[in-house]
């Protein structure tokens, strides 16, 4: 079978990369705040709930989802592998937020987080003059 398109961009970027990175490889998400809470609903498409993790560190959000290799694939001779092991991770600023109440729910491919907020301490401090 022919392959029509090139397998190279004239500008040197494999189009595989391109259409992985581009269109299917890359965790879209939304980020919105609401009632006092930040939202996060990440689309996590062909993962399970036990191949994504989250974690809270310093203000900070990340999601990871990471698909292992099946330990029966080397008995299957593949004549085309587009699904295979590979993983993605996304990373946000969210600020002040209640570590310990965070909700977590992972349904039909979408990562939903709802994350109480903290209002910010006032960094000043009144110096006194003697």
């Amino acid at each position: 079978m022919m392959n029509l398109m090139p397998r190279r961009f004239p500008f040197g970027s494999d189009i595989d990369d391109f259409f992985k990175d581009g269109f299917q490889g890359g965790m879209q998400c939304d980020i919105y705040e609401k009632d006092g809470n930040c939202y996060v609903e990440a689309d996590i498409p062909g993962f399970s709930k036990n191949e994504i993790s989250v974690e809270v560190d310093d203000g900070y959000l990340t999601i990871t989802a990471s698909k292992k290799k099946e330990e029966n694939e080397e008995e299957v001779n593949y004549l085309r592998r587009e699904r295979v092991s590979r993983e993605m991770q996304r990373k946000f600023y969210i600020g002040n937020l209640d570590e310990d109440n965070i909700k977590a729910e992972f349904r039909d491919g979408i990562l939903k987080l709802c994350i109480p907020k903290v209002p910010e301490k006032e960094h000043k401090k009144l110096i006194s003059i003697d």
